[in-house]
């Protein structure tokens, strides 16, 4: 399992465009994929566990991927999370 820390730079937070793009990426990799935030997770593949968190501009959230193609998700996950 790997870990990484990201802030929400969306000033709108993250809306259902960019959990749309955060999901589609996610569902391409078959490791587990979660997001916590404030003592909750939610699965990185649903885009309902992402809304439901709530995030907003300068949000801090933690990603883990666990799986045999968790490296890869991670940067892709990284890089989606940077460009909204």
């Amino acid at each position: 399992m790997i870990s990484e820390t990201v802030t929400i730079r969306n000033r709108a937070g993250l809306h259902l465009r960019p959990v749309t793009a955060v999901c589609e990426t996610a569902c391409r990799f078959r490791s587990d994929c979660i997001l916590q935030f404030a003592g909750k997770e939610a699965n990185i593949k649903s885009v309902l566990s992402l809304l439901a968190a709530g995030l907003r501009f300068g949000d801090t959230v933690r990603i883990l991927c666990a799986g045999p193609d968790e490296k890869e998700a991670m940067d892709a996950l990284l890089a989606v999370f940077r460009g909204i």
